[in-house]
């Protein structure tokens, strides 16, 4: 479970996840075709060849109106084994976990990953922690990882862009130049500017 759990919450902190874009009921999987539409499989990720990132493809988004589809670019950090970044994180999943590409991208030893279950080995974690998880909800992942954006100064346009809030910012991050994401991604992660390249204004 700790393997599942650590690259769960790590996308979900990095990619600005709703909860239930991340956790299904055990009913979804009676359905595996439905399923394969609407919830996250191995099929979803999809690593770049360089290590530098993963590119995860949402199926089903709630800004996601055309139900196209939502492609997130998730940037690595140069500390590939730090088990607070999501990329080595869902590499190593990959890697231990069931080949099959239909197969759902996370699960528990128990069962599905269902955001009651996930909620609780959650809450579990926190107190092992010293922290208070009593007023802990599935909501706090996004409203933490805004804050966590503002404190490394992404401006409200960036952070709108990486959460994709709003339908300004559903088109607005429909159409972002894609390097311009990955250099998001790497300062939000970081901290630190991206590359000069990175940073240079894109062509209408």
């Amino acid at each position: 479970d700790t393997l599942n759990l650590n690259a769960a919450f790590s996308l979900a902190v990095s990619s600005f996840l709703r909860m239930g874009g991340f956790t299904y009921k055990p009913s979804d999987l009676k359905n595996m075709r439905r399923f394969k539409a609407g919830r996250l499989t191995r099929r979803c990720i999809i690593s770049s060849t360089a290590g530098d990132h993963v590119l995860l493809r949402l199926p089903r988004s709630k800004t996601d109106h055309q139900n196209a589809g939502v492609n997130i670019v998730v940037a690595a950090n140069a500390f590939t084994t730090d088990p607070a970044y999501p990329v080595a994180n869902i590499t190593t999943l990959l890697r231990e976990g069931p080949q099959e590409d239909d197969q759902t991208l996370f699960r528990l030893r128990n069962g599905a990953f269902s955001r009651g279950q996930v909620l609780k080995l959650l809450a579990k974690c926190l107190q092992r922690c010293g922290k208070d998880s009593t007023h802990y909800k599935g909501h706090n992942f996004r409203k933490g990882t805004t804050q966590h954006a503002y404190n490394n100064h992404l401006s409200q346009e960036q952070i709108q862009a990486l959460g994709r809030w709003t339908s300004d910012a559903f088109n607005m991050y429909y159409n972002t130049d894609p390097m311009r994401l990955y250099g998001l991604q790497r300062r939000f992660l970081t901290g630190q500017p991206s590359p000069l390249s990175l940073n240079l204004p894109i062509n209408q």
